[in-house]
């Protein structure tokens, strides 16, 4: 059974996420969808460099650096998601998983009967995939594998702790007996009864050697810094070991805390090792010598490196490591417009 919560059991998932890219992944809930979707192909007029792609009350838009924008889709879109190896935006409104497709702003239908607010993975197979894939909630994912021949099911999540939300017990034959929530379970027997569209396996063929993931230069520093640890509860042996982001190598993402609770909880810091300061990922300008209190949970979970290394995603926040260029409250991040580093968090 899988009831119990562990470390181990936490930082396996945390490993087996490391190749999730895309926006979704983060743990904040997705924007509402509003009404229908009216796709338009759409760069700012004055975009050079990275592009920012986010959700702002339905509307998908395309940020520049400089702070203009232009849609994708004017209206009723729900979760959203950049995906640089079929060059597509995926998103869901209302009862449909959708596309648009970047080479001429077309939109696509992929899937219909999703059902509202589907936890959506994309899967390219071998750990790459775009979109959710936290182990440790409690519900069933929409998981398309992206094939030559595409298929589409249900995905039990429910991992560790998330086991009691989920399943019950029942003793028959002296043998215990794991019966998933009838919710759940409806949900699981609708998406392996889903069809996918036609366009997909052309998606498939198309995105053959691209990349999802930026790479860049790599990090030769030490492997830890010396810092409190004092909020290491669990581990004080972990505290101030250091993970560089592989487009951006002076920003390091530093260990500063650990404890054990529901699951294994890990706390992180963004440093500029150019400063040697410390911020947290909604203003790198704020910056201090030790590591901020993070009173609100901002975290470095989901955040989106653009192509460039120059620029991140965080929640509604668009900015350069230096200060914030963008910020609409409640924006939902999709991603950038090519292939993106995603910075993963304690799960994942």
């Amino acid at each position: 059974m899988r009831r119990e919560g562990s470390r181990a059991g936490a930082r396996a998932v945390a490993a087996a996420l490391s190749l999730c890219v895309a926006a979704a992944c983060s743990k904040d809930s997705p924007p509402k969808p509003t009404s229908k979707p009216a796709p338009q192909a759409a760069r700012p007029d004055t975009a050079t460099g990275d592009i920012a792609v986010v959700n702002v009350d339905g509307q998908i838009l395309a940020v520049s650096l400089d702070g203009s924008t232009k849609p994708y889709v004017k209206e009723g879109a729900g979760w959203c998601a950049t995906d640089n190896r079929a060059q597509v935006i995926w998103y869901t409104s209302d009862d449909e998983l959708r596309f648009v497709d970047l080479k001429d702003g077309s939109s696509h239908l992929a899937l219909t009967g999703v059902g509202e607010y589907p936890v959506v993975i994309i899967d390219y197979g071998d750990g790459v995939q775009v979109g959710s894939a936290d182990e440790v909630v409690p519900d069933v994912g929409l998981h398309v594998k992206m094939s030559e021949t595409p298929t589409v099911a249900g995905k039990i999540l429910c991992d560790g702790d998330a086991w009691v939300y989920c399943y019950t017990e029942h003793a028959a034959a002296q043998e215990d007996k794991e019966i998933l929530d009838p919710k759940l379970e409806a949900k699981r027997v609708k998406y392996d009864a889903l069809k996918p569209g036609t366009g997909l396996a052309a998606l498939f063929t198309r995105g053959a050697g691209r990349k999802l993931t930026v790479e860049g230069p790599k990090y030769d520093g030490p492997d830890k810094l010396e810092i409190d640890a004092a909020e290491c509860y669990e581990d004080p042996e972990s505290c101030g070991a250091i993970e560089a982001l592989p487009s951006t190598p002076q920003i390091l993402k530093i260990t500063v805390g650990n404890s054990r609770g529901d699951y294994y909880h890990e706390d992180y810091r963004l440093y500029d090792a150019s400063t040697q300061e410390f911020f947290l990922a909604n203003d790198p300008s704020k910056r201090s010598k030790t590591p901020p209190k993070d009173e609100y949970g901002i975290g470095v979970e989901g955040m989106l490196v653009a192509p460039s290394g120059k620029a991140y995603l965080k929640g509604d926040v668009i900015a350069t490591w230096k200060k914030v260029v963008w910020h609409v409250a409640d924006a939902w991040p999709c991603g950038w417009i090519g292939p993106l580093y995603r910075v993963s968090g304690p799960r994942g």
